[in-house]
C-alpha cells in the first residue's frame, strides 16, 4: 500500500510541474516564435481543451485497459509531448503538442483519483488532500526551475526535464501493480470527519445538484489556468518585472494553494464537508472581491484619460496652428497621422522623457540638448 501511495503522489507531482510548464516560460516561448499574446491564449485554451476531452477519454478507456497500461499511455504522452516542445518545431506542432499534453495529464489524475478513492473509502478527503498538495508542490517547483533556466538563457530546458520525469514515472507505473485489489488499507488510519448519511434526492435534485459543481469547478479551473500561464506575462508587460523574476510570481501562487491544501487535510478531520466547501467558497468570495473592484476603477481611469484625450483634442489642434506660424516650411509628420497614433506617440515620448530624466546617463535637467 505504501508503494502504492508514494507511486501516486509521485505521478500527481508531475502532473502539478507539467501544468504550470508552458506558463513559467509563455513570455520567452511566444517570443522566440514572435507571436502575440494573443496567439498565447490560444495555445493554453487547446492544451485546455486537450485537458477537457482526456477526462471523459480516460473514463472510457477505463473500461477497455488497465489502470496500469492507462497509466503508461497517459505518462508517455507527457513525456512524448514535452519533448516535442524542447525541439522547438513550428508553432502548430506547439499547439499540438500541447493539446496531447493535456490529454495525458487529465488521464493521469483522472485514473489516480479514481484509485485512490476505491482503496481509501474512509478517508477519501484527506487523501485526496495528499493528492492536491503533490499537485501543488510540483507546480511550484517548476516556476522555480524555469526561472533558474531564464535567468541563464535556457528556458527551453524546463521541457526537457518535466520529458525526464515523465519517463521515469512510465517505468514506475509498469512496476507498481496499480490495482486495487493489491492494495491493504489499514483501519487505524485517520478518517474524515463524519457526516450525515446523504439524503435520498429525486433526479432533478441530482441535476441541479451536478450543474452547482460543474459550474464551481469550471470557475475554479479557468482561474487556476488563467494564473498557471499568464500571470508571469502580467508581471512582465504591466510591472516590468524581469523575465527570471516574474516567473516565481507563479511559484507565489501555488505557495498560497499549496498552504490551503495541507491545512485540508488537517480542517476535513474535523469539520464535515459541508461547511468547509461553503467556508471555502465565501473566503474566495471576500478575498477575490478587491481584485474586481480595484479592475474596475482602472477602467475607470482609463476612461477619463480617454476623455481627457478627447477634450484636449481642440487645444492640439490649435498648437498645430501654431506651429505652422512658428515654423512654416516644416513638413510635420504628425499630420499624415491620425489622432489615435499621435496621442500613443505622445504617451511614449512623455514616458521616455520621465524615464531618461530621472534615470539616464545625462538627465535632461542638466543636458537639455539630449532632449532636443
Amino acid at each position: 500500500m505504501k508503494k502504492f501511495a508514494l507511486a501516486s503522489y509521485a505521478l500527481y507531482l508531475l502532473g502539478g510541474l507539467v501544468i504550470t510548464a508552458v506558463g513559467s516560460v509563455l513570455p520567452q516561448l511566444l517570443t522566440h516564435y514572435h507571436v502575440s499574446y494573443t496567439v498565447g491564449g490560444q495555445l493554453v485554451l487547446l492544451g485546455s481543451l486537450g485537458f477537457l476531452i482526456g477526462v471523459p477519454l480516460s473514463s472510457f478507456l477505463s473500461g477497455r485497459f488497465s489502470e496500469m497500461n492507462l497509466l503508461t499511455i497517459a505518462t508517455l504522452l507527457i513525456a512524448l509531448s514535452k519533448i516535442g516542445m524542447l525541439l522547438l518545431p513550428p508553432f502548430e506542432w506547439i499547439i499540438v503538442f500541447n493539446f496531447l499534453n493535456g490529454i495525458g495529464v487529465a488521464a493521469l489524475e483522472v485514473v489516480v483519483a479514481t484509485l485512490m478513492m476505491e482503496v481509501f473509502i474512509g478517508r477519501r478527503a484527506i487523501v485526496m488532500s495528499y493528492l492536491e498538495v503533490s499537485f501543488g508542490l510540483g507546480a511550484l517547483l517548476m516556476p522555480l526551475v524555469a526561472s533558474l533556466l531564464i535567468s541563464q538563457n535556457s528556458w527551453r530546458f524546463s521541457f526537457f526535464i518535466t520529458s525526464v520525469l515523465a519517463l521515469i514515472m512510465v517505468v514506475v507505473c509498469k512496476m507498481i501493480p496499480f490495482k486495487k485489489e493489491t492494495v491493504q488499507t489499514s483501519e487505524s488510519d485517520a478518517s474524515d470527519a463524519s457526516s450525515e448519511p446523504a439524503p435520498v434526492l429525486s433526479k432533478n435534485q441530482r441535476w441541479k445538484i451536478l450543474t452547482f459543481f460543474s459550474v464551481m469547478i469550471f470557475m475554479y479551473a479557468g482561474v487556476e489556468s488563467s494564473m498557471n500561464n499568464f500571470l508571469s506575462s502580467i508581471f512582465i508587460t504591466y510591472l516590468d518585472v524581469v523575465p527570471s523574476q516574474a516567473t516565481l510570481s507563479i511559484s507565489v501562487f501555488w505557495v498560497a494553494m499549496l498552504i490551503g491544501r495541507v491545512a485540508t487535510g488537517w480542517v476535513i478531520r474535523i469539520v464535515t464537508y459541508e461547511r468547509y466547501l461553503f467556508g471555502s467558497i465565501g473566503g474566495t468570495i471576500v478575498i477575490l472581491s478587491p481584485f474586481v473592484i480595484s479592475n474596475c476603477r482602472n477602467k475607470q481611469k482609463m476612461r477619463e484619460i480617454l476623455k481627457d484625450n478627447d477634450l484636449n483634442s481642440p487645444y492640439f489642434k490649435e498648437v498645430g496652428n501654431e506651429d505652422d506660424s512658428i515654423f512654416p516650411d516644416f513638413n510635420f509628420k504628425s499630420r499624415s497621422m491620425n489622432r489615435q497614433d499621435t496621442y500613443q506617440a505622445r504617451v511614449i515620448w512623455g514616458y521616455l522623457h520621465d524615464y531618461y530624466h530621472h534615470c539616464g546617463n545625462k538627465p535632461f535637467d542638466q543636458h537639455n540638448k539630449s532632449s532636443l
